[in-house]
């Protein structure tokens, strides 16, 4: 009788034990492999596979190995100016990126057939939970009415003392140095964007904040890289799924639970102080000033039904952050490493700037409208360079078509915004660095308009676009005015790999002698 019951029980243990093993099998690798034929069958090859790793993993390779991270979506563009899609996997999941402009158009049409995938997104939704970037309905179009008034481009003309203020605090702390040598750009760019975000959302005192002996910017910024990095390096994510990392079973786990923690409730704090004491913040020189804490804080008094809670604020606070940092900060970094790299494109920026006659602490939103050689520029680094080179992975919530592409439930769907910005048939000579290409009235009439998103586009295009464009434009000519830049090695080749965000792989160094003034 107790054999009998032994041998039940190990019976019954390796029974369970083979369902899980199979269901394991297929949820991993099986289920993506049926995916990805799905669309072989409607005359779409299989442009990559790698048993669940993925294309992310082939991008990271690529970082290394060629140079730059999305090298393979480039190149097929290079190859094949028709490709429409890429079909490709992506840790367990079917993911198809779209590289025709009509179809990336049909994609925003029927946006509501998408939800932004948790899976893909995770990392960064334990950090911004569910500020404005990964809210879905009713919750996602309040925050969107409400800050979309506070980044409003009729907003700028308020922002720009606030940029050139952190500006010329940042690039003075240089000035005073003399000429230095061998200046990591990347990392002075990110303290400075990062500061302009925190003071653009939660004012002076709160961006002034320094946690563990760092300041809150770097604190935030260090602590995303960590959590990004975690799930890729966890033994026990690819067995258990993500949510492992929430157990605190490694005392890494556990140090990123407490920088977390820590994090909000300093955002948590400063709520606190700012109701208490009113919205609008004071600063150094006594006069007030709004910000997008002020807006939010006057939209739950006179709206009380329809109020951010303290975590809805802080969400979104720290989304504006990490693409007020990141994302700004590599724009930049791009622009002065072109700007290096083609000295006649920066003379003429230079020229252009000079001709307008403004000191560079004074220009107003319509001077800075006047800098037309400026802007092409600037819009040729966001075609070859941005830094979010996809759109956020959005799933499909049922099957459906677009165009003539059908979509299976579950797929992942992206819009490749670097590599679209490849296609000869929209930018003629599409591998060489040309902002005229932009002052062609005619070129820029035939381009499909779907062909250039790098702020992506439809109802969930970026808000923050204009300041960021504003800032980086700023940063630039305050650099010009300030500094006779150039590169500390002068063999030195940009070279970007995909971490968060599209960036060099390694960091682009100057010098910055102070005898130059524009």
């Amino acid at each position: 009788s107790d054999v009998y019951k032994r041998q039940t029980l190990i019976f019954i243990a390796k029974l369970v034990g083979i369902i899980w093993f199979v269901l394991f099998l297929y949820h991993k690798l099986l289920r993506e492999w049926f995916g990805l034929l799905f669309y072989k069958f409607q005359g779409f090859p299989i442009d990559h596979y790698l048993p669940y790793l993925g294309f992310y993993f082939n991008q990271v390779l690529d970082g290394k190995r060629k140079g730059d991270a999305n090298f393979f979506q480039k190149d097929v563009i290079h190859k094949d100016g028709n490709k429409r899609l890429l079909v490709t996997n992506n840790t367990g999941k079917v993911m198809v990126t779209l590289l025709d402009p009509t179809l990336i158009a049909e994609f925003y049409q029927q946006i509501h057939m998408y939800e932004k995938d948790p899976d893909l997104m995770y990392s960064l939704k334990r950090i911004i939970g569910n500020g404005i970037l990964l809210a879905e309905g009713g919750r996602w179009r309040l925050h969107r009415k409400v800050l979309t008034e506070a980044f409003a481009f009729e907003s700028l003309g308020k922002m720009i003392p606030i940029i050139n203020e952190v500006i010329q605090e940042r690039l003075g702390d240089l000035k005073t140095k003399g000429t230095l040598q061998n200046v990591e750009i990347l990392t002075i760019i990110q303290g400075l964007t990062g500061e302009v975000a925190l003071k653009s959302f939660f004012g002076t005192n709160f961006s002034k904040s320094v946690i563990d002996g760092k300041p809150i910017a770097s604190y935030l910024s260090n602590l995303l890289e960590a959590l990004i990095l975690q799930l890729f390096r966890h033994p026990l994510v690819f067995l258990f799924g993500k949510s492992v990392v929430n157990l605190g079973i490694t005392a890494n786990d556990r140090a990123l639970i407490r920088g977390i923690k820590t994090i909000r409730e300093t955002c948590r704090e400063h709520i606190e102080k700012r109701r208490r004491a009113g919205t609008a913040y004071i600063t150094d020189d006594g006069t007030q000033r709004k910000d997008c804490l002020d807006f939010i804080l006057k939209h739950n008094e006179k709206n009380p039904r329809e109020a951010f809670s303290d975590d809805e604020i802080i969400d979104n606070c720290l989304t504006f952050f990490i693409g007020g940092m990141d994302t700004t900060s590599r724009v930049i970094t791009f622009s002065i490493y072109y700007l290096l790299e083609y000295p006649s494109i920066k003379d003429r920026i230079v020229s252009e700037f000079q001709n307008l006659g403004v000191p560079v602490s004074k220009l107003t939103t319509e001077d800075i409208g006047k800098l037309k050689y400026l802007d092409a520029f600037l819009k040729e680094v966001l075609r070859v360079g941005t830094p979010t080179i996809d759109t956020m992975p959005r799933s499909a919530k049922s099957t459906h078509n677009l165009c003539d592409l059908k979509v299976l439930k579950g797929t992942v769907v992206k819009v490749g915004l670097n590599a679209v910005g490849f296609r000869e048939s929209d930018f003629p000579q599409a591998f060489e660095f040309k902002p005229e290409r932009w002052l062609d009235e005619e070129e820029c009439s035939r381009r499909n308009p779907f062909a250039y998103i790098p702020f992506s586009a439809g109802s969930g295009h970026c808000i923050g676009k204009y300041i960021a464009a504003i800032e980086a434009k700023l940063v630039i000519l305050h650099l010009l005015n300030n500094f006779k830049v150039s590169l500390s090695d002068k063999d030195y080749e940009m070279k970007k790999a995909l971490r968060f965000v599209y960036e060099p792989v390694s960091y682009t160094h100057l010098t910055l002698p102070t005898i130059y003034s524009v």
